[in-house]
């Protein structure tokens, strides 16, 4: 082994062992966010052996709960292993960055890269769960190895379009950065000398590329008689859940409302470094291929944030995630350029600017991560167990109460219950909130006629064993729903127990 091949082997250890140290106190926990609940109940559905959709139903393209069904089919149908399979994910989404920092600068850029972008995706209120952007770091993070550091011949743009495509089938968002890499491919920046003719070439490869695990997915719709549903969920609710929030101001309003949270959470070193590290580039370095490349970055950042304003909802902060890929590179770059400059090299500069980026990375740790070691020292030496939050001693009861095979109907944050008990959902709405707050949802896949008072009626016929109530949770069921739903709980149910103080247990009663 030579020298460059050991020094990458101890960098990609080093990064292994950063992602494990940092993502380590999520193994314990059931629920970060309900989100990631809903893509683990989906995913099980498709081991279960259910087309997606058909038996258990949410809003986002099927490929990204195949991924969830690969995690458990091969680590276990536990929430760690979920959760072992996203950060593995993460730091495959590193070793890719690092090598797309190498390639364009140096290791110093790829190293910095890797690290700002394990750091900060886990450091967000919600970056210690699985949620589909984690996912999407993979294909982000290889289409910019891909279209910033290799030549962009006939079959690398076709290879291009199959990662875009397939990253479409995860996330709709990456249809927009699709029309950004299209855009790249035809004004050239990164390979200014192609004629126009070969732009349009491997324009029509990437294209070409994008349709085939599209065409694939449509086919296999097509032949299960569910293509309706297919598009249904992934165009028509699309567009109904972008349209929720319609005012132009509105949705500026949200994007800086998530990004302040980005601040709240601590992740101002990674905000701070991305347009300075922009500018320095832009204005000091002289290397056109650098230059190249971090404008058809900014292209690809671009669109993603558009894709993000468009889409975005009040609780979308989580959205974010997309783009640190990109934030991350441009850092890294940027960085390690500045390290190689005049001053940069001044040893008493760099020790004081390693130290604020190692105090900045350690900041950004402190509101969600550290909390988490502290609570988990603390459990250890008082002999508790880890896994005993509110969402698992739910679990434990109904364990206890042999629910396995039964229906129960968990009204609340915690419907990941179903999966930790192998219960039955009474509804193929699996997101409690495709129900409640979402009921335009329902209109779109059952007819306008489609209500959540029907949904619950539908609900309530299937006899539930169990239901648990979290009154006062978000959101709040209107007053018909609540009414219907309180009717039923006093005449069929009685309260057995409550968990956490305000997590009620209600159990049907003998006839």
């Amino acid at each position: 082994m030579n020298k460059d091949k050991k020094n990458d082997f101890i960098i990609v250890g080093f990064l292994f062992l950063l992602v494990i140290i940092i993502r380590l106190p999520s193994f314990f926990y059931s629920v970060f966010d309900w989100d990631e609940s809903t893509f683990i109940l989906m995913g099980q559905s498709i081991l279960d052996g259910n087309i997606p959709y058909v038996e258990a139903w949410d809003n986002k393209p099927p490929f990204a709960y195949s991924i969830y069904s690969m995690f458990i089919y091969f680590f276990g149908k536990t929430i760690f292993a979920v959760r072992l399979g996203g950060m593995l994910f993460i730091f495959l989404a590193s070793v890719l960055l690092y090598m797309a920092g190498e390639a364009l600068y140096n290791k110093t850029a790829g190293v910095i890269a890797a690290i700002f972008l394990i750091v900060f995706v886990s450091a967000r209120k919600w970056g210690l769960s699985i949620m589909i952007e984690h996912l999407m770091l993979v294909p982000t993070s290889l289409i910019l190895l891909v279209v910033l550091t290799r030549k962009l011949d006939n079959k690398m743009a076709f290879v291009t379009g199959l990662i875009l495509g397939a990253g479409i089938l995860m996330r709709q968002n990456m249809a927009f950065d699709s029309l950004a890499v299209l855009a790249v491919f035809l004004t050239g920046i990164t390979m200014p000398d192609t004629d126009i003719s070969e732009r349009f070439k491997r324009c029509f490869f990437l294209i070409s590329g994008i349709f085939v695990p599209v065409f694939a997915v449509i086919v296999y719709y097509v032949l299960n008689g569910e293509l309706r549903l297919f598009i249904n969920t992934n165009i028509s609710v699309a567009i109904a859940h972008v349209s929720e929030s319609t005012s132009i101001y509105r949705k500026f309003e949200l994007l800086f409302t998530n990004i302040k949270r980005e601040f709240a959470d601590g992740n101002i070193l990674l905000w701070i470094c991305f347009p300075h590290g922009i500018l320095s580039i832009f204005f000091f370095q002289k290397n056109k291929d650098i230059k190249r490349a971090v404008a058809a970055m900014l292209i690809i950042f671009l669109a993603q944030v558009f894709s993000i304003f468009y889409t975005g909802t009040i609780f979308g902060y989580h959205y974010l995630g997309l783009i640190t890929p990109i934030m991350a590179l441009v850092c890294g770059v940027a960085i390690s350029f500045w390290f190689s400059s005049g001053v940069g090299r001044v040893m008493a500069v760099r020790f004081i600017a390693v130290f604020v980026i190692a105090a900045g990375l350690i900041f950004s740790l402190h509101k969600h991560v550290s909390p988490l070691y502290r609570e988990i020292a603390s459990k250890v030496m008082l002999r508790q167990p880890l896994e005993d939050d509110t969402c698992y001693k739910i679990a434990e009861y109904l364990n206890k109460e042999y629910v396995k095979g039964k229906y129960i109907y968990m009204l609340n944050n915690c419907h990941i219950v179903y999966f930790l008990t192998d219960s039955r959902m009474p509804t193929k709405y699996v997101h409690p909130t495709n129900i409640i707050k979402y009921d335009y949802m329902l209109k779109v896949i059952d007819g306008p006629e489609a209500t959540d008072e029907k949904e619950l009626q539908k609900i309530l016929l299937k006899k539930p064993e169990f239901i648990v109530y979290k009154d006062g949770s978000w959101p709040t069921p209107d007053d018909d729903f609540r009414k219907m739903l309180f009717i039923e709980l006093e005449k069929q149910y009685r309260l057995v127990k409550v968990i956490s103080d305000d997590h009620s247990i209600y159990k049907r009663k003998r006839s």
